[in-house]
């Protein structure tokens, strides 16, 4: 019960935010792929988007992989008392019909060991990986 009602409040941070960025032919659709910009050095960013199962049966993420950092993992953020901590997740479902919101204080993708920092307007790939869908490329655009 605790996944369903952090996606729902995710989705409703962005659900006016949504267009299109990138879309797997057939099935899944990935909208409003972003990153913030990385201050300074930071070795370290999150990348949020919307992903959307326009088919019959429930898919899952169980990956993600970029070019532009070492490592690739999924996390959740959960609120620990007064405390905000972030935990890695193993897969994320996409009910049939349904969506699976990554925004800020929920589910996200952690780049680390970011191989250049990232810059307003800056574009970069990222692959995630589904138990059905196989890879879907996404495109990501650096904004605030």
């Amino acid at each position: 019960m605790r996944r369903r009602d952090l996606l729902i409040a995710a989705g409703l941070l962005v659900a006016g935010f949504a267009a299109p960025v990138s879309a797997q032919p057939g099935t899944i659709a990935v909208e409003n792929a972003w990153a913030p910009p990385t201050p300074g050095a930071s070795k370290t960013a999150a990348v949020y988007f919307t992903v959307i199962n326009r088919g019959g049966t429930p898919d899952r993420i169980v990956g993600a992989a970029t070019p532009a950092a070492e490592h690739a993992d999924m996390h959740t953020t959960i609120r620990d008392g007064d405390i905000m901590r972030m935990r890695r997740v193993v897969s994320v479902e996409i009910p049939a019909g349904g969506k699976a919101v990554f925004a800020p204080n929920g589910f996200h993708v952690m780049l680390t060991g970011l191989k250049a920092p990232l810059k307003m307007g800056d574009k970069l790939q990222v692959t995630l990986k589904f138990a059905e869908a196989g890879d879907v490329p996404v495109v990501v655009t650096v904004r605030r």
